[in-house]
């Protein structure tokens, strides 16, 4: 451990508290979802624990879906705003963002609420339950904004405290008293959820405005221009199609395979991704860092970034999958007995994880630096192809070659990346 310290600080000079504070935060808040997810696992059937992991493939989705691009949008511009002080200009960001975030929430889960009735089973218990998920889909919305705001004003630990951490903790306390008192149903896990996330986003909103008394928040200096335009439209695909591109596998295993199946892959594969706790922390430094040096066009310093993060990272790839590779059935058994049926599964995707999660930095370079409409048409073209080779797979073989077919485009879509930014930002430097 005293040996990765050394080399996170040779070579990616994290010298910010913010960095080890991230990192520490990123870690409780695996241990409390991995908690969490057991805990809903016992409470429950294989098959009810697939839908609420589906659930969360949908809440990732759909968050992104209703950001509009919000999020990095925020990130890139105010962050340098911040450095200028120019605080009458941020609270302008903050009031826009905020109602155009509401906005474009408000269509995406009139879809939704259609959507489910066609994609999920005929149960009115399990329909009302991601009924009652849309709140919290807006309310994810709003806490990723307020994140966005913290980690553009230096805020990092805050931000990944507000991103991982907190909300499972609370969730799992009010579950765990709610179970002790009374017996759940599926509508009432969703419920639980629900009251857990506002009250966590209560406690954020009033943390924002403790630090932000420059920006003297009121309702006026709305632009919704600022947020809805088209270089968001152009992160809202980026990102949208990106996680959906990560979670098309679960998604549709969901919609053609059987709910069995979806509860014993899916726990395979959060295991898998769930332990990459680390990257979102030097993203969440990073990326107002990559904006503020490209308006710079201080390039070469970019680039520097990148490689440093690229061997820590395939470091603590190459770790994460040696630990799963001996200890990944022990791990499965926290769920239940008969999860460790997804051990191959977990050992599959988590190789992919390692070049995934190596190439990581490419796609914060990219949305900062304006190589998104390249990386889109890459993208949008592997989407057709990895779905039509997933649909098939899914009913026609075993678990093990579906979790295949997906590692392999998850490493050609991290190389894509890769690709992008070594020809048009890397290759002169």
């Amino acid at each position: 451990m005293n040996i990765i310290i050394k080399k996170l600080k040779e070579k990616i000079s994290f010298t910010e508290k913010s960095f080890f504070y991230s990192s520490i935060i990123k870690a409780l808040g695996l241990i409390v979802s991995l908690l969490l997810s057991r805990y809903v696992a016992k409470l429950f059937n294989v098959e009810l624990f697939g839908y609420f992991n589906l659930f969360e493939s949908y809440l990732q989705v759909l968050v992104v879906l209703s950001l509009f691009g919000a999020r990095q949008m925020i990130v890139k511009k105010v962050s340098v705003l911040y450095e200028k002080n120019s605080f009458k200009e941020i609270k302008s960001w903050f009031n826009s963002s905020i109602l155009a975030v509401s906005l474009t929430t408000f269509f995406v889960l009139i879809i939704y609420n259609i959507a489910i009735n066609y994609l999920l089973s005929d149960s009115d218990v399990i329909k009302r339950a991601f009924q009652i998920g849309g709140f919290i889909i807006y309310i994810k919305v709003l806490l990723f904004i307020l994140s966005s705001f913290y980690s553009s004003h230096n805020k990092l630990w805050q931000s990944n405290l507000v991103d991982r951490a907190v909300l499972p903790f609370i969730f799992l306390i009010l579950l765990f008293i709610s179970s002790k008192y009374s017996t759940l149903d599926f509508k009432d896990l969703f419920s639980t959820y629900l009251i857990a996330s506002s009250i966590f986003l209560f406690l954020v909103y009033v943390y924002w405005l403790k630090f932000s008394n420059k920006i003297n928040l009121g309702l006026s200096e709305l632009n919704l221009k600022k947020v809805l335009n088209v270089q968001a439209s152009m992160f809202l695909i980026v990102s949208f199609l990106g996680l959906f591109f990560l979670k098309s596998d679960i998604i549709i295993l969901g919609f053609f395979g059987s709910s069995y199946d979806l509860g014993i892959y899916s726990t395979g594969a959060k295991v898998a991704f769930l332990l990459n706790f680390f990257t979102p922390v030097i993203h969440s430094i990073y990326t107002p860092k990559i904006s503020i040096l490209y308006s710079k066009n201080n390039v070469f310093k970019i680039k520097e970034i990148f490689y440093n993060s690229l061997k820590i990272l395939l470091l603590f790839g190459f770790l994460i999958f040696v630990i799963l590779f001996f200890f990944g059935k022990n791990i499965l058994n926290f769920w239940g007995l008969e999860y460790i049926k997804a051990y191959n599964v977990l050992l599959v995707l988590s190789f992919a994880n390692i070049i995934s999660m190596s190439l990581s930095m490419c796609l914060p370079i990219i949305m900062m630096c304006n190589q998104e409409k390249k990386y889109l048409k890459k993208l949008f073209i592997l989407i057709i192809i990895t779905s039509s080779f997933l649909a098939y797979v899914s009913s026609n073989f075993n678990l093990e070659s579906f979790a295949l077919i997906m590692s392999f485009f998850i490493i050609v879509e991290a190389i894509m990346k890769f690709y992008i930014i070594k020809k048009n930002l890397f290759q002169n430097i």
